[in-house]
């Protein structure tokens, strides 16, 4: 069997590349039916399989089916090394907010003291003793491997650990849907009683825009040691 190579193809004029009246398509020899690829005389080109590039060059302005929703995504971090001295620490949240996370390693408090978070709107830190409903459960070193409670909790703000404890923190509120309702869940390792508390609820649902989220002692105690980070998703 022979074949024929082509290593370019000219228009009827004998000179156009590019022009090609009628278009070019390409198609399996044998074996299946069907057009692989199609290249219109306009320069369009449609491809029935997989395409795979190495490079593209222009300003990709004319793609279809591409998600470039990104590009309207702003991230802002801030990381604080140690929170020792303080009873509460504040993040600000951007514009247009639409996702939080936490994270915080090494985290303890003087006494009896517990971490909890709190949020707040342009009337202040929410703070009532009903003002946070939320549901825990608990895996503990006495029960390995099973959950010691699993509850609805009405309190002054989210527990994110036992007093006494060495704790390491991930949290995420997220807005849900339309309007002010978010979502807030988190896992706690608490180190002391080689534990871990799984907390879901949701912080807030309302018509107020959520503006501040805090992380604090729920008695007013200062933190002993900790490093925690707060990375804020926003729409610019």
């Amino acid at each position: 069997m022979s074949e024929i190579r082509v290593t370019s193809i000219v228009g009827e004029n004998g000179g156009d590349r590019v022009g090609l009246t009628t278009g070019l398509t390409v198609g399996p020899l044998t074996g299946t039916t069907g057009i692989g690829a199609t290249i219109t005389h306009q320069g369009h080109a449609q491809f029935a399989g997989v395409c795979t590039a190495t490079s593209f060059s222009g300003s990709g302005a004319n793609l279809t089916g591409v998600n470039t929703s990104l590009s309207n995504v702003k991230v802002t971090r801030t990381s604080i090394s140690n929170i020792s001295g303080v009873s509460y620490y504040d993040v600000t949240l951007p514009a247009n907010c639409f996702k939080v996370e936490f994270s915080g390693m090494n985290l303890s408090s003087s006494g009896n003291s517990y971490p909890i978070f709190r949020v707040g709107t342009s009337s202040g830190i929410m703070s009532g003793s009903s003002d946070y409903k939320f549901c825990q459960n608990k895996i503990g070193a006495s029960t390995a491997g099973t959950f010691e409670t699993n509850s609805l909790i009405y309190t002054s703000g989210y527990i994110a650990g036992s007093s006494g404890d060495l704790h390491t923190t991930q949290a995420t509120f997220m807005k849900c849907g339309t309007g002010e309702r978010w979502t807030y869940t988190s896992i706690t390792m608490e180190e002391g009683n080689t534990s871990s508390q799984v907390t879901v609820a949701h912080p807030q649902n309302g018509s107020n825009a959520l503006t501040t989220i805090r992380y604090l002692t729920h008695d007013g105690a200062n933190f002993d040691s900790g490093e925690i980070s707060w990375t804020c998703w926003s729409t610019t």
